[in-house]
């Protein structure tokens, strides 16, 4: 567990950094949420792409398997 101290360190860096990069808390959750659901929607495609791939190596074990 964190102590008090060290979280308040966070936080206080936190603060900082938002106000050196001039942006808001929520403009800060706006970008959280967008960059969620970007690395989901790659996710997806890379469950869709190894699935694809699994299907293809498994045709072509089958087709090595009926040329033996």
């Amino acid at each position: 567990m964190l102590s008090r101290g060290y979280l308040y360190d966070m936080q206080h860096l936190f603060a900082q950094c938002k106000q050196m990069m001039n942006v808001t808390a929520e403009e800060l959750q706006a970008y959280r949420k967008e960059r969620n659901k970007w690395e989901q929607d790659f996710a997806d495609r890379d469950s869709v792409l190894n699935t694809f791939t699994n299907k293809q190596v498994e045709q072509y074990q089958r087709m090595r398997e009926l040329l033996e």
